[in-house]
């Protein structure tokens, strides 16, 4: 066609090379607390994720659930929401993992209060036994 086209990139912020190494330098430097801040906030997400998560359920199971049956994971995620407020993510971690071994217990609860409850009944999950009209045949598709 004859015709060419030609880009020519320049640099706009007027930053000199020295200013750019510079910043890579200091970039490089705290890169370290860079990542400890990082994993700080992810730790309080996820403390914090879990702490709704947690409470949630306690709503959600509330009429089943005694007093007694509460305070030891209203206690567990007191714990945690005072360590988010901190800066130490091992206390954090230690705290989450508290609050999970607490809300493993009572999901036991839960699950063995059910159980319990329902006595003998299956839900009707399994099939049924002995007089079903089930009759069991072969076939061939035939083309005409």
């Amino acid at each position: 066609t004859g015709k060419e086209a030609n880009v020519r990139i320049e640099q706009s912020s007027g930053l000199s090379e020295d200013e750019i190494g510079r910043m890579r330098k200091d970039a490089e430097v705290h890169a370290d607390e860079d990542r400890r801040q990082f994993e700080l906030a992810e730790a309080r997400n996820q403390a914090e994720h879990l702490c709704y998560s947690v409470e949630k359920a306690m709503k959600e199971h509330e009429d089943k659930l005694t007093d007694a049956d509460k305070e030891p994971l209203s206690k567990a995620i007191e714990r945690v929401r005072e360590k988010i407020k901190g800066e130490d993510k091992d206390a954090i971690k230690s705290a989450v993992n508290e609050l999970e071994q607490a809300n493993q217990a009572f999901s036991k609860m839960l699950y063995e209060r059910a159980q319990s409850s329902g006595g003998d009944t299956d839900g009707g999950a399994s099939a049924p036994k002995g007089d079903d009209d089930t009759i069991d045949a072969e076939f061939e598709v035939k083309e005409s």
